[in-house]
């Protein structure tokens, strides 16, 4: 019995540990990825101090946008009063759900406008670096690129 105890015990610490490493230390806040990425892609791309620039004011710009764009505490507070109401208030749901669609379709076209901008300054090497790099990326999230 203590045999199967003690395996039990170490499995069920070894998961523990797992979970801790998986979910809490490595978590980035999306702020973070993007001072993490604009940071990899300066460094990967070898971008001279005017792409760099640029590549910074991007990042910058969209740590706004993003801030601007997430959903304001009076909203979140709406969806828990909805989630732990009686009966849904379909109009409440609705304007919610507009809100957020048009903040991520806001986010989308600053996002394209952004990388327009990034995209005119790389040089040939530099663009070709970034699809290789973006392919990579892609096909670890198991996306198939031919």
């Amino acid at each position: 019995m203590s045999k199967w105890f003690s395996k039990f015990f170490k499995l069920v610490l070894f998961l523990w540990i797992i979970s801790i490493f998986n979910c809490g230390l490595f978590h980035k806040t999306p702020i973070e990825r993007a001072e993490y990425v604009s940071k990899k892609l300066i460094s990967e791309l070898d971008l001279d101090s005017s792409q760099e620039q640029v590549m910074i004011k991007i990042k910058n710009e969209w740590i706004e946008k993003f801030k601007q764009t997430q959903p304001s505490k009076n909203t979140i507070e709406e969806i828990v009063l909805i989630i732990n109401s009686e009966k849904i208030e379909e109009a409440k749901l609705i304007k919610i759900s507009d809100d957020m669609i048009k903040n991520r379709t806001e986010m989308f076209l600053f996002i394209n406008a952004k990388f327009k901008e990034l995209h005119a300054v790389l040089r040939p090497d530099q663009k070709k670096k970034l699809s290789k790099k973006f392919e990579q990326i892609m096909k670890k999230y198991g996306h198939d690129i031919q």
